[in-house]
């Protein structure tokens, strides 16, 4: 096999796997824990092709002087307003990939929504 060929093979490997990856905007979770500069929640369907649907995520929600707190008409609330078992929208303060390590769970969001339940 020649160069050409093992370099294509292998930008149709990547191909393949970043097709089945996708960054992350936002997503709309329950609450699992709150603390003071974060709050976990479920992220399970955020994590792409685990291979074992019976396996739960949880993400790591920083929450930064910058996050903003809203519900669904925009009315401004404060990080007091979230408890556990809230239904929320995370906006992430920059698109990621989700994925099964930790590292990847650990995220930043832009605004934290409350859902009416």
């Amino acid at each position: 096999m020649n160069i050409i060929n093992i370099g294509i093979i292998l930008i149709i490997t990547v191909s393949l796997l970043m097709a089945g990856c996708s960054r992350v905007e936002y997503f709309d979770t329950k609450i699992e824990r709150v603390e003071d500069n974060y709050i976990e929640v479920d992220c399970s369907d955020e994590v792409k092709n685990t291979g074992d649907e019976d396996i739960g995520y949880v993400c790591f929600v920083q929450i930064t002087n910058k996050t903003i707190f809203r519900n669904e008409t925009g009315e401004q609330l404060s990080a007091q307003d979230y408890t556990r078992n809230s239904n929320i929208r995370v906006i992430l303060d920059n698109p990621q990939y989700i994925q099964k390590s930790k590292e990847s769970r650990e995220i930043v969001a832009k605004e934290i929504i409350l859902i009416k339940q």
